[in-house]
């Protein structure tokens, strides 16, 4: 993942993939150096202490659950191997709070989607999103977690490309004439 300042000091990181456009995740105003103790761990090769620091300070897990996953190695392991990618997290949830008039001023077809089964804090971010973005959908993906599956997640994407394509709200679609 990349990562870029605007003008106006926002943080915004991006991912391309091939030759369509790039995922963009806007962020702002870091509240806290959550993102430098994330890479300072990182640095230091604790792995397992950045995780447990996202779980427990940003995220809100009670330390016995935090405990629990430590104790199911099939789990911390998993987490361990992502641990790199915390700090893009820390960039992207800044200070938590929901940009409302940013998202307001939206004007790109956006679909908000979360598992089924996905912490209710998670799903609530997600409605929030949902509401204040002008005309987003709001997708609920049945028997999924936060780890959604690919092949669940790509066909939401496919669906939702399909239906704006189709909707003639697609700007590709119009630039190329169909």
């Amino acid at each position: 993942m990349e990562k870029v300042t605007s003008k106006d000091g926002t943080r915004i990181a991006f991912e391309r993939s091939g030759a369509g456009p790039a995922i963009i995740l806007v962020a702002h105003h870091a509240a806290a150096d959550h993102q430098g103790q994330l890479n300072r761990m990182i640095a230091e090769g604790r792995r397992g202490a950045a995780v447990k620091y996202f779980m427990r300070k940003m995220v809100g897990v009670p330390a016995p659950f935090v405990v629990l996953m430590r104790l199911m190695p099939w789990v911390w392991r998993k987490l361990e191997a992502v641990a790199h990618t915390l700090p893009y997290d820390a960039t992207v949830m800044g200070d938590f709070s929901l940009p409302a008039a940013r998202l307001a001023s939206i004007t790109t077809p956006t679909l908000a989607i979360h598992g089924e089964k996905t912490d209710a804090r998670l799903q609530k971010a997600v409605r929030a999103v949902a509401k204040a973005v002008p005309g987003a959908q709001l997708r609920t993906l049945k028997g999924q977690t936060h780890n959604v599956k690919p092949e669940v997640l790509s066909a939401a994407l496919l669906e939702f490309f399909a239906a704006e394509h189709a909707s003639g709200s697609d700007p590709e679609a119009r630039r190329c004439g169909s």
